[in-house]
């Protein structure tokens, strides 16, 4: 928690989040899990037809007709380089944006635990557990 909120995105996510009420924080976290979840959902189907369905058809090609496989692959050239760089720049696409939904969740939550004075809580008794050892 403590490398979360050292973040620049954090810091200022926290001093943008402090004035507003704790009812539109809890709408604030409602939200920010429905972009999560979106997000999660988008990489899970790009991971499916990006990544999983085309090594299965390659797989089985090479199983079934290398020759036909082999031909289609020589037929594509460089057009099949572009495919693979495009495909991997939308999955990176893809993970940036479910990595930042999840950042943004994260920072919501901690905002509202800190409000809560939970962290101040724990802090205390780290504190008294230490000094009682």
């Amino acid at each position: 928690m403590s490398t979360l909120r050292r973040t620049p995105m954090a810091k200022a996510g926290l001093a943008q989040l402090e004035p507003l009420s704790d009812a539109l924080l809890t709408r604030l976290t409602d939200l920010a899990a429905v972009n999560a979840r979106r997000c999660e959902a988008l990489w899970r189907m790009s991971a499916l037809f990006y990544i999983t369905v085309p090594v299965t058809l390659i797989l089985a090609g090479l199983q079934g007709a290398p020759d036909v496989l082999r031909e289609f692959v020589e037929a594509l050239g460089w057009f099949g380089y572009v495919i693979v760089v495009g495909v991997t720049l939308q999955m990176l696409h893809y993970f940036a944006a479910l990595w930042r939904a999840r950042q943004i969740e994260a920072v919501i939550d901690l905002a509202r635990i800190e409000r809560a004075g939970l962290v101040d809580d724990i802090r205390r008794r780290r504190v008294a557990a230490a000094e009682a050892l």
